[in-house]
């Protein structure tokens, strides 16, 4: 969209838009028009990776490879059309923040954002480090 702005970003937001969907990890790009969701990296095959070797150390691996994986993948967008990023994988999505209803923050430890978007439930699990500015974006960007 011609003279769109980018007004934050939370990185690896773990997720899924829609019940059936495995979660992945996904940059939610808010910019002054609408929400983008990017998904980075397919996290399903780094956590099973992870329960095989079981623990905090299973974990920490797993995290380390969907990390990875999700540097590469800002490399490849980086410069691209977010139309264009967008268009990238199935389940990436951009949504007027018109289409976009019951957006909260929620979670006592850990943090999730949720809200439909585009009739379907979507639900990511925030980073601790992401949540003050998840928060004050929704405040800001998204209609109550």
């Amino acid at each position: 969209m011609e003279g769109e702005t980018i007004v934050g970003i939370v990185y690896n937001a773990e997720g899924q838009v829609g019940r059936l969907a495995m979660p992945k990890l996904y940059d939610l790009i808010f910019t002054d028009r609408r929400l983008v969701g990017v998904v980075t990296v397919k996290t399903g095959a780094a956590r099973i990776a992870g329960q095989l070797l079981g623990g905090v150390i299973g974990q920490a691996v797993a995290a380390s490879v969907a990390k990875g994986g999700a540097d590469k993948k800002r490399m490849a967008y980086a410069g691209m059309p977010l139309d264009q990023v967008a268009a990238q994988n199935a389940a990436n999505f951009a949504a007027p923040y018109g289409s976009i209803e019951n957006p909260k923050v929620k979670g006592l430890f850990s943090k999730r954002l949720e809200m439909r978007v585009g009739g379907k439930k979507a639900v990511f699990r925030l980073p601790k480090d992401q949540v003050p500015a998840t928060q004050a974006l929704v405040e800001r960007q998204l209609p109550k």
